[in-house]
């Protein structure tokens, strides 16, 4: 009879020990799978939201080139063959001076060498333009 106990305490045992890795293995696959989710949850959050500020950007950029030929439609001079010789400078400091005004981006045109004093590049910007011109991969 003394055996029998110990064999029905020995299998009671085993079963309780069964019982909690059962339980810590269904408890760690819960934590993990809900961990996972709520993952993916914030990166396409994060993502949509990007999405989001890029289209804003594109489409705030679009308004202000659209806005520059509207105001400067009669300025343009019609080539020969039928186009219009639009200068690229005057209109991208155009596009970018009402792009600057009407978001909180600052765009800046600049080179190393300048010919007028508000073009001249500060120490950040002519850093860049030094790097820029010793790694052509740039």
């Amino acid at each position: 009879m003394m055996a029998s106990a110990l064999t029905i305490r020995k299998k009671r045992f085993v079963g309780l020990r069964i019982k909690f890795v059962v339980l810590f293995v269904v408890a760690a696959i819960v934590i993990i799978v809900s961990s996972t989710c709520i993952a993916w949850q914030l990166e396409r959050t994060r993502a949509e939201r990007q999405m989001y500020e890029r289209a804003s950007q594109q489409a705030q950029q679009m308004d202000s080139v659209w806005g520059f030929l509207e105001r400067n439609q009669d300025q343009f001079v019609k080539n020969d063959d039928g186009s219009y010789r639009i200068y690229c400078v005057v209109a991208a400091k155009s596009i970018s001076r009402d792009y600057t005004l009407n978001t909180d981006t600052v765009l800046r045109y600049t080179n190393a060498v300048t010919r007028k004093n508000a073009d001249r590049p500060d120490a950040y910007e002519l850093s860049a333009i030094e790097r820029l011109r010793a790694d052509n991969s740039l």
